[in-house]
């Protein structure tokens, strides 16, 4: 599906996550609510879905915030845009949406999050930066394989983790995140740049998995795990964050 890959099931998912099968080639999975398990699968896969981590009406509430920039997006500066699709409509990128929304990081459901992944991480970490993505109804194009490192530096590639926050049920019809499983073991690839997107080409038979979170759940991945995003096809825009987490020094 997504990028013309196949979609395969992986085989390396541990004890303590459920799956939902959407079809003999597709496997959607649910990461543990338990610290210890959930690292497990970070360590693992290089990515972890957890549940029940914030408050929807705090969701609301801050997704009304961010709303406000892209409702007058072609007025900021050329410095918080950029076009993640090549097609035109395809989905929008706010960058350093922190520096956007007044107070951003005094949010308690940020707070939360944080907390929540220094349990899972076993240390101590704060948000660096936030990007705020809009993907259209109904079309929203994929968004290309890539690894988070190859944006934010060396440092980040050793040490760095990316948090992922949807604003709704996030799913493979409303353009959720794909996986590949171990990639963050193979270091920093190459990548190719279209359009001023980086992305990494991938091998025809390699292995995605789709992430299906719940509304008022995150993901949790390391910047050197390949991933991307499948189009939005469903009948609401799909709002999301991306937020950089690194170990406090």
């Amino acid at each position: 599906m997504a990028c013309g890959h196949c979609l395969g099931a992986c085989g390396l998912w541990t004890s303590g996550v459920h799956r939902r099968n959407h079809g003999p080639e597709i496997q959607t999975l649910i990461g543990s609510d338990t610290s210890e398990v959930s690292q497990e699968l970070l360590e693992t896969d290089g990515f972890v879905i957890l549940r029940n981590v914030v408050k929807r009406d705090a969701l609301r509430c801050l997704g009304h915030k961010i709303l406000r920039y892209f409702d007058r997006y072609e007025d900021l500066p050329d410095f918080f845009r950029k076009e993640l699709s090549p097609t035109a409509g395809g989905a929008v990128e706010l960058n350093r949406i922190d520096k956007l929304v007044p107070g951003f990081y005094d949010e308690v459901l940020l707070q939360m999050i944080e907390e929540r992944c220094a349990a899972v991480l076993r240390q101590d970490v704060s948000f660096t930066f936030a990007n705020a993505i809009l993907k259209p109804k109904q079309h929203g194009a994929p968004i290309r394989p890539h690894q988070d490192a190859a944006y934010d530096g060396q440092e980040a590639a050793e040490q760095g983790y990316t948090v992922w926050l949807p604003f709704t049920d996030a799913h493979i019809e409303t353009g959720t995140l794909f996986y590949m499983p171990g990639s963050h073991k193979r270091g920093p690839k190459t990548h190719e740049t279209s359009a001023g997107v980086r992305h990494v080409t991938l091998p025809d038979d390699a292995e995605l998995a789709p992430a299906e979170i719940p509304l008022g759940g995150i993901s949790l991945h390391s910047a050197l795990t390949i991933h991307g995003s499948f189009p939005n096809l469903s009948d609401e825009p799909r709002l999301a964050l991306s937020l950089r987490l690194q170990p406090r020094t």
